[in-house]
């Protein structure tokens, strides 16, 4: 018996729900019973605001728990919590609830509401035979006036991820032919576009949609595929392209997406630090009763523009050939390496990648370059986790510059990773140094001067700016 057979998802999903209750021990109040943090907090002391959304999912955790006290705590929570409910019935977000309970009763976010009958549907399809019937009462009450707030505002900015939760939902909605008409537009746009690119939206809506296998319905066998394709088994990290992917210290970030893959391909994470977030939104995961088989290599998928994904041997590469509608997004990598014991992310400061090729283990990229910026020459830019199993060599040995024809090594114990560039009409230079790539969250808070990627540049020098630059990488 191998060691994915041996594992069995629900008791893998109990020990992270176990891990998670004793992260999220510090940030809770012992005067109001509450979580006291900042959605953005990932280190330090917790603050004065108590969010709704996370006090919902913490007591969704303590059901998850299955002990009597937990059980018990989850119980008084979520009385407690269902009174912040807006019942004005003059007001557009009546059953809507304040995005910080401080707030009461005012009620400003729009998307709250989705994300609210999210955890509810959860607590209703699992633990309505442990609530007790004034309670159960008050949540059946509560959830509908929620979704019917929630497809009031969906009818005004319907997202295309808030779609796809609000679809999960249908056979407790209204029939509203033009509602549904709009769901599934937007529930196309989440399939064909770039929201399959961020592992927390799209983990967010796998992780929902699983606790309806305890009814009549299954998690679609169709996202597991998808999302299986952007699952490392051995890495146990998304591989996808990369729009807000972010990294935590010298490892990446574990998120929803990750746990819910790892229990239902029975792959255990690694021992990686978690945001509070993941422990959180850890409770919309209801496990499967068995294990979902797993590929024993990464599938090659390749799909039009705007991105494309290969594999060679344990190495995932996943490229991205646009530029995203902010100017700036955290966390987003146009091009990304994923191996069990190392990432490496590109990025381009003065161009575009428009393309890149694979032949066996080697790929060629084309860069667009746009005009450069006289304080960033940089063409492109490698940023390398930095840990004790990878050396950066030039012609075998450590130095700090090289000649970008010849390229550079990134030697780790399970791979080797040549990078090198051209580019015949200008003096280009090549260096090393440390740094943080972008999506680095340590780094975001506190740890500013603590640098956790080794920083691999090609700089233009002198000569004609290039209109194009052409690299090379080889995995082996």
């Amino acid at each position: 018996m191998n060691q994915q057979e041996s594992i069995v998802p629900s008791i893998l999903h109990r020990q992270y729900i176990e891990k998670a209750y004793r992260e999220l021990q510090p940030f809770l109040s012992g005067q109001t019973g509450l979580l006291h943090l900042h959605r953005d907090l990932y280190e330090g002391q917790p603050v004065q605001a108590a969010p709704t959304y996370e006090n919902f999912l913490y007591a969704l955790l303590l059901f998850r728990r299955k002990t009597l006290e937990s059980i018990q705590q989850g119980k008084v929570l979520l009385g407690h919590l269902l009174s912040f409910q807006n019942l004005d019935s003059t007001s557009d977000q009546c059953g809507n609830f304040p995005a910080l309970l401080t707030d009461y009763p005012e009620c400003r976010d729009w998307h709250l509401p989705v994300s609210l009958c999210c955890v509810m549907s959860a607590l209703r399809t699992s633990f309505d035979s442990v609530l007790g019937e004034e309670l159960k009462t008050r949540l059946h009450a509560c959830h509908r006036s929620l979704v019917a707030c929630a497809l009031n505002n969906l009818k005004k900015s319907a997202t295309s991820g808030a779609a796809m939760l609000i679809m999960a939902l249908q056979e407790t909605l209204p029939e509203d032919a033009a509602l549904f008409r709009t769901i599934e537009s937007a529930a196309h746009a989440f399939q064909e576009g770039r929201e399959w690119l961020h592992p927390w939206t799209f983990g967010k809506v796998l992780a929902f949609l699983s606790h309806f296998q305890c009814t009549d319905m299954c998690l679609p066998t169709a996202l597991l595929e998808v999302a299986r394709t952007m699952w490392h088994p051995e890495a146990a990290t998304y591989d996808g392209p990369a729009l807000g992917v972010f990294q935590f210290g010298n490892a990446p970030e574990t998120t929803v997406f990750d746990c819910l893959m790892s229990v239902y391909f029975a792959t255990p994470l690694k021992n990686r630090p978690w945001p509070y977030r993941t422990c959180l939104e850890l409770a919309l995961i209801t496990p499967p009763d068995a294990v979902f088989s797993c590929p024993q290599e990464h599938q090659h998928w390749d799909v039009e523009k705007p991105f494309t994904m290969w594999s060679v041997g344990d190495a995932a590469v996943a490229a991205c050939f646009f530029v995203p509608k902010t100017a700036e997004v955290y966390g987003f990598h146009p091009l990304r390496i994923v191996t069990p014991s190392q990432t490496v992310v590109f990025h381009f400061p003065n161009g575009q990648l428009i393309e890149l090729t694979q032949e066996k283990h080697r790929f060629i990229g084309k860069v667009k370059v746009n005009d450069l910026k006289e304080d960033d020459p940089c063409l492109i830019r490698a940023y390398v986790e930095r840990n004790d199993d990878t050396e950066l060599l030039i012609d075998g040995k450590k130095a700090s510059t090289f000649d970008p024809e010849k390229g550079i090594a990134i030697v780790n114990g399970s791979f080797t990773l040549h990078i090198s560039s051209q580019t015949p009409q200008a003096r280009t230079i090549g260096h090393v140094s440390l740094g943080n790539r972008p999506g680095q969250m340590l780094a975001k808070q506190k740890n500013e001067s603590v640098a956790y990627d080794w920083r691999v540049a090609f700089d233009f020098v002198r000569g004609d700016v290039p209109k194009e630059v052409s690299f090379m990488f080889e995995i082996t």
